[in-house]
């Protein structure tokens, strides 16, 4: 389906990130200065309920091009967030999968949240997952690359 230097070019580029994110969740994405490095600063404005929208800055803390990039919260709705996206290539498609760790913050006084909030992550990967082939399939024709 999409090899995987089409994958690293559309997940590398932090711009296309809102194209992934539920709608519900009103992803806004900063100011970017290029695919992803060791370092980078994104600053993002996330709705975690109505009417109440956040800034959400996250750094990219390790880079493996072709293969993986972790993010990690400088600021932001959680107490801990730690997300690394991984690539495998499988012939002429790519396996997307992401690792994310996180906390609330608060502990333990927002432990009786974490169900919930588990749900809404689980949902918004979930999509995202959902998503992907169609919003893939459309950077290829954007980019005149080759996939379906």
């Amino acid at each position: 389906m999409f090899p995987l230097p089409l994958v690293w070019e559309f997940f590398s580029n932090p711009e296309n990130l809102a194209e992934l994110t539920p709608p519900e969740a009103a992803f806004e994405v900063g100011e970017v200065d290029g695919p992803v490095y060791a370092g980078q600063i994104l600053s993002h404005r996330v709705r975690i309920l109505p009417g109440i929208k956040l800034n959400w800055v996250t750094e990219i803390v390790q880079v493996e091009p072709g293969r993986s990039f972790v993010d990690a919260q400088q600021s932001g709705p959680f107490g801990f967030w730690r997300h690394r996206h991984v690539f495998e290539s499988e012939g002429d498609t790519t396996r997307v999968m992401d690792f994310v760790h996180w906390a609330l913050p608060l502990d333990p006084f927002s432990r009786p949240a974490r169900f919930l909030i588990g749900k809404q992550i689980a949902g918004m990967f979930e999509h995202r997952q959902r998503v992907l082939p169609r919003v893939l399939h459309d950077f290829a024709q954007r980019a005149g690359a080759p996939g379906n």
